[in-house]
């Protein structure tokens, strides 16, 4: 068998099976197509942070107020239990990120909208009646979110628990229809119950803030003794 000629010197090698290209970064081009959603289907239902949530305020604004009334209801009360959430969490010794996620992911307790109201109450953060009208929003938000029949806020069990959550002497404005009407006391009591919240988390983290810097500054004056 006759032999192959030598190979010259100056011919770079070249290998036997060449590579396959892939992406830069290391995916193959399936992949790397899936993934060009900034977020992902787990990531959307992570409440926002302050910087996201605020670029979205017009957006999730508009949905509460000219949205169906199913996404209304769901939306609405979704700001509820992450505000409920956040009370929840503002009173807890351990408040880092890791501690916050595990509670409130599928297996933590403060997944459920209905667990978050009870422990909330048992932790003494919310009143009774407070808690009452939560589980109502949460009733509510359940007829919405499960409901295969067609269902709005003129729908009469729902307007009749919406109608509930009207304080008293509150007035509806002129010439509103039921279904209006029960969507105004509906989304009245989301924006009550979340400023109420809100406010108390502010509170009690504001206190809790001070209470450190006197600490602080006893620490810094008996330091200054030695």
């Amino acid at each position: 068998m006759a032999q192959k000629p030598p190979k010259p010197n100056n011919k770079p090698s070249t290998p036997r099976f060449r590579k396959r290209k892939r992406p830069a970064s290391g995916m193959t081009p399936f992949v790397a197509a899936a993934t060009d959603s900034p977020v992902g289907l787990a990531d959307l239902t992570k409440w926002p942070n302050l910087k996201e949530l605020v670029g979205m305020q017009e957006a999730i604004s508009a949905e509460l107020h000219k949205g169906s009334d199913r996404a209304a209801a769901v939306l609405g009360a979704l700001c509820v239990q992450d505000v409920l959430n956040s009370l929840i969490l503002s009173r807890l010794e351990r408040r880092d990120t890791d501690t916050a996620e595990e509670l409130t992911s599928r297996d933590g307790p403060l997944y459920s909208f209905a667990s978050a109201i009870l422990l909330a109450y048992g932790m003494g953060l919310i009143e009774k009646e407070v808690k009452t009208r939560l589980d109502t929003i949460r009733r509510v938000r359940n007829a919405f979110a499960h409901a295969y029949r067609p269902v709005s806020f003129k729908t009469t069990s729902i307007a009749d628990a919406c109608h509930s959550l009207r304080k008293p002497r509150t007035a509806h404005p002129d010439g509103i229809d039921k279904g209006s009407a029960a969507r105004h006391d509906y989304l009245a009591a989301v924006f009550s119950e979340c400023g109420k919240m809100a406010r108390s988390s502010e509170k009690h983290l504001g206190s809790e803030v001070r209470k450190l810097k006197r600490q602080l500054k006893k620490l810094d004056a008996s330091l200054k003794k030695f």
